[in-house]
């Protein structure tokens, strides 16, 4: 987890209006969660527990976050090689390119 994370600006002045606060949420809960290369492994219960909301509410604005390519999924596997089943490890897409002023 980060002591300080940051949401792309691109995300809040392009997407957030389709993908709703709730889904606005759990993008930043991901980003808060998630390493400096964007991966992040939270199950979907500490979602819900940690907004308040209902798992169902997770899952349905998780794939709003799909559809409009902000994350994608991978699945979790354990040390011994299998899959966890139901939960993913999830991947932030970089919206913000570095670009030079040169």
């Amino acid at each position: 987890m980060n002591d300080n994370f940051s949401v792309q600006n691109k995300v809040i002045d392009e997407y957030a209006e389709r993908i709703g606060p709730i889904g606005l949420a759990i993008y930043s809960l991901l980003c808060r969660y998630s390493g400096e290369e964007g991966y992040c492994f939270i199950p979907s219960k500490m979602i819900a527990r940690k907004l308040g909301i209902s798992q169902r509410s997770v899952f349905t604005y998780l794939k709003r976050l799909f559809e409009n390519d902000l994350i994608f999924k991978r699945d979790w596997k354990r040390p011994d090689g299998s899959v966890a089943n139901g939960e993913y490890v999830y991947v932030l897409r970089n919206l913000d390119p570095v670009t030079s002023n040169f």
